[in-house]
């Protein structure tokens, strides 16, 4: 190679370090900040942290800043998308369905995931005690599971994706040995929402959620579930009572692709004709603000507040419960939303601040057999008791 051809790849690798260094110090990107579902990371506070950690710190918030970050990943999907291979998080269907590759989804349903039995034994003890500490105060407790699109619809999913064993996943094994302590706590959703599905479509195409359709069933079926525990509570919202408003909608799943826009899709939307007599109010306390309290969306919990309604709920959630936002709260005078699953010292600290007359835990299908994500990760501190109880 000649002089001149070293000297232009010298200057080429230079000019392209020089770059995604003044890009990170100066935010440069050609593309737009896609939704990741989660929070990047913040600079770190160096004064609150030894100094043993400062170097893993500072890697974790480089790693979601890096100069021209989003430019890369939008190349990379294009690049993976025209050489006729997916992006590894989206699975692309049938009749342009799109389906979530993450969290060992398509591991359960197809079978090659085996169901873990010390794992479940673990998360009924948890089950247990959560129940257990909650009627000691007179709380009743009810743990929502929210089925896996692929669960609802597998028939838009690439033909050669067929489940192994008559697609029996982690959550059917887990209800068939549920005990019967549990049965009346734990409400698995999937038969509701699959009923509802003969008549119209529940889920949504491009997102990994229910639409507000598949919702709204899933929240007359929840108000039952609440009834048979708060008889005071009040009947579930007429649909005709609900307002029926149109939405252009590019879902999650559709964001995580090359093409966006080419999954959009058009859909109605329902809300609760009284919501406009609501009120929504941050809870910005300290205590729900450090690391293993703070909502997954970065932002505080909140309540809102029903002056027609009856009684306090705390909700346990994750994604799923974002569209039930629309109908719960007519159930109760104030119902405080934590998009977290609970946890030894969460749980405890809700019930001392809130003094809730119900405690309701929703977790999607995937995150009920997710070890670092998902629900019932912890014991209570049964013995730390300070009532004794």
């Amino acid at each position: 190679m000649r002089v001149y051809q070293h000297i232009i790849l010298i200057v080429s690798f230079s000019t392209v370090l020089l770059a995604c260094l003044l890009g990170t110090l100066f935010h440069w990107d050609l593309y737009e900040l896609e939704r990741e579902n989660r929070k990047l990371a913040e600079f770190p506070k160096f004064s609150t942290l030894p100094m043993s950690q400062w170097p893993e710190a500072y890697e974790t918030y480089f790693n979601d800043h890096f100069g021209f970050r989003n430019t890369f990943i939008h190349r990379y999907r294009k690049i993976m998308r025209s050489a006729g291979v997916s992006d590894y998080r989206v699975i692309y269907g049938q009749d342009d369905w799109l389906y979530f590759n993450d969290d060992m989804v398509m591991q359960d349903f197809i079978g090659t995931r085996e169901y873990d039995e010390a794992i479940r034994q673990r998360q009924v003890a948890r089950l247990q005690q959560r129940k257990h500490w909650l009627e000691k105060r007179s709380i009743p407790y009810l743990f929502l599971i929210a089925p896996n699109k692929t669960t609802i619809y597998p028939e838009h999913l690439p033909e050669d994706m067929a489940p192994l064993k008559a697609n029996k996943t982690n959550r059917n094994y887990f209800m068939e040995r549920l005990p019967d302590d549990l049965t009346e706590t734990v409400t698995d959703l999937t038969p509701i929402i699959q009923q509802a599905k003969t008549g119209q479509v529940v889920y949504l195409r491009n997102d990994t959620h229910w639409n507000p359709a598949g919702a709204y069933h899933a929240y007359t079926n929840i108000v039952d579930r609440i009834a048979q525990r708060l008889p005071d509570s009040p009947p579930p919202i007429p649909l005709d009572q609900l307002v029926q408003t149109h939405q252009r909608f590019i879902g999650d799943l559709a964001k995580m692709t090359v093409s966006p826009e080419r999954y959009a899709m058009d859909i109605d939307l329902l809300t609760c004709v009284n919501k406009n007599q609501w009120t929504t109010n941050e809870i910005a306390e300290s205590e729900f603000l450090i690391p293993e309290h703070m909502p997954i969306d970065g932002k505080p919990p909140f309540v809102v507040h029903n002056p027609a309604g009856h009684g306090t709920a705390v909700i346990f959630h994750d994604s799923f419960t974002l569209r039930l936002m629309e109908y719960l709260p007519h159930q109760f005078k104030d119902t405080f939303f934590v998009w977290r699953y609970s946890n030894r010292t969460l749980l405890p600290l809700v019930v001392e601040r809130f003094h809730p007359d119900m405690v309701i835990e929703q977790c999607v299908e995937r995150h009920l057999v997710d070890q670092e994500n998902g629900a019932l990760l912890d014991d209570l501190d049964m013995a730390g008791d300070k009532n004794g109880l």
